[in-house]
């Protein structure tokens, strides 16, 4: 049994194809690069991901086959506080913000009196990595880019954006 490992980083996403008694088989690895804006903002284009990941794939594949091994497992780590609000086809709306991203220092202020009832549920104090204050900002006063965008994409899909759609308060 071979395993693939996809591991989303920062600055790349790396796979490696191990055998069942844990060598490794193969390796890829795509370099990209975050944006690193004003006032500690930090985000990257989700296309970046989905180009790194599909060279991956493409050439781990490519040499599975050639040396007739088999992929039958996928694995996958990632940043865990980076967010990409998507729509009803999960197609990104705007750039992921990333973990270390510092915009949601206001809220987090905000939200800090909420942090025993945060950590009860998800053992996470509210902070700036937090995925949850980046999708408060998202779904708030941050965007209005995001809501036009919405909207379009209402008209044109005629339906209602995905998982981002709970966040989303209209006033």
């Amino acid at each position: 049994m071979n395993i693939l490992v996809i591991d989303v980083g920062t600055s790349s996403m790396r796979g490696i194809l191990f055998s069942h008694d844990g060598n490794e088989l193969v390796e890829h690895q795509k370099t990209y690069k975050a944006t690193y804006m004003k006032n500690g903002w930090v985000e990257q284009s989700p296309s970046d991901w989905e180009n790194a990941l599909y060279e991956i794939m493409t050439n781990i594949s490519t040499v599975a086959v050639e040396k007739r091994w088999t992929i039958d497992g996928v694995t996958i780590t990632s940043q865990r506080s980076s967010v990409i609000p998507v729509d009803s086809e999960i197609h990104p709306l705007c750039n992921a913000i990333m973990w270390q991203d510092k915009r949601t220092t206001d809220i987090c202020e905000v939200l800090s009196d909420q942090n025993d009832k945060v950590f009860s549920l998800c053992g996470s104090r509210v902070n700036p990595v937090f995925s949850a204050s980046k999708m408060t900002c998202r779904a708030g006063y941050a965007v209005p880019v995001l809501r036009q965008r919405l909207s379009y994409r209402r008209q044109v899909h005629q339906s209602e954006p995905g998982c981002f759609s709970s966040f989303w308060r209209e006033s």
